[in-house]
This record gives structure tokens, sequence and C-alpha cells, in this order.
């Protein structure tokens, strides 16, 4: 048997570099590149993988964006979440799409 390949992930948010040379049956974890955050998941290596350039079974992490440290105009941060203002109408999201960096 043989190691898999590493995953390629599919955007800035995930940290493979725990899974670069997983063996046949061994299982690692993904987790979320700072500053995002969410909970590691699995991937693994077929038992008996004899690909070289077969891929771990994995699904990435949901990463969540860093929260702001002060409110941005028009916003303000509630129990549940964020809010438009009071002077402001629409449905507050957080979303954090990363730069060529991958920095949100």
């Amino acid at each position: 048997t043989v190691p898999c390949a590493p995953p390629v992930p599919a955007d800035c948010f995930v940290d493979e570099s725990g899974c670069t040379s997983v063996a046949a049956g061994v299982s690692c974890n993904l987790t979320c590149l700072s500053p995002y955050s969410g909970n590691a998941t699995k991937a693994s290596c077929p038992l008996k993988n004899i690909d070289p350039h077969g891929m771990l079974n994995w699904t990435a992490p949901t990463c969540k964006c860093p929260e702001p440290a002060t409110a941005p105009t028009g916003y303000v941060k509630g129990a549940t979440g964020w809010d438009c203002h009071d002077d402001y109408e629409g449905a507050a999201e957080l979303i954090c799409p990363p730069n060529a960096s991958c920095q949100p």
C-alpha cells in the first residue's frame, strides 16, 4: 500500500498541512486557517490504497469569519448575531471573502 495524495482545498479557509502524507488506513485532521474558526473534520486514506495519486476521502470543515473588532457603519451586534442599525434596512450577513493572500 502507499500513502494518499494530499487534499486540494476548495478555498483559502482550510488548513490541510496535517494531511500531506497520510498512510493507507490512517486519517488526519483538516482545520480552519487562522483567523477563521470552525470544527475540524477528518480525512482518511483507504485501507488498501495502491494508487500514489489516490485522493483522501474528506469533507472540508465549515469555517466562519472572525468577528469584526468594531461594528461597521450601518450594523449593530445583537444577542443573536448581526442586525442592521435602526436607520438602515435589509438583512445583515457576516461574510469575509479572502483577498489574493487568503486573508479576510
